[in-house]
């Protein structure tokens, strides 16, 4: 199947035509310049006219890597929480410069902040639960706990110090959650 854009002369593209194919493919939605900076590259299109085709969409509105990145740490929030780094990389990943995202990354909440908050969104029944089981459970639990933190790019420190004050008061037996 031909592609939507096929009445462009991939060969020699005019940096008008790059502009318009660029412009449909955003479309009504917000996309990132790397999102668009992929899409044109798909169409063998030149990288300095690329760049050139680029920063002319972000000078006229059209590219907004500040907004694409907002909605994404909107979207990754209660029990969704990512750590910073791991926003910062879905943020890249997901075509926002650089620069931009690290900046974001930093204006979010704190890593043991939003830690401690998706536990006790995600955990706390089993934690009201296993306030009055035995240290099998409470071991298994913690270790439960610590991946799902872990898979969510949290440090092991941080991990260790939101799980030591999740559990406060659980602890029968010292070597517990060490």
């Amino acid at each position: 199947m031909d592609s939507t854009f096929d009445k462009i002369d991939k060969r020699t593209p005019s940096t008008g035509d790059m502009r318009a194919a660029a412009i449909r493919y955003i479309g009504i939605a917000k996309k990132s310049s790397g999102q668009v900076r992929l899409f044109l590259t798909r169409d063998y299109f030149d990288s300095e006219q690329i760049e050139a085709t680029v920063a002319g969409l972000i000078e006229d509105g059209y590219v907004d890597d500040e907004r694409v990145g907002r909605r994404i740490l909107r979207e990754r929030q209660a029990g969704k929480a990512e750590s910073r780094a791991a926003l910062c990389d879905r943020m890249v990943r997901q075509g926002v410069a650089v620069e931009i995202a690290r900046r974001l990354a930093r204006e979010s909440s704190e890593d043991v902040e939003s830690a401690s908050g998706l536990v006790r969104l995600r955990f706390a029944r089993e934690l009201a639960q296993t306030g009055q089981d035995e240290t099998g459970n409470k071991r298994r639990l913690y270790l439960k706990m610590s991946r799902f933190l872990r898979s969510r790019g949290y440090a092991q420190e941080t991990v260790r110090r939101v799980l030591r004050e999740s559990m406060e008061g659980m602890q029968d037996d010292a070597d517990l959650l060490e």
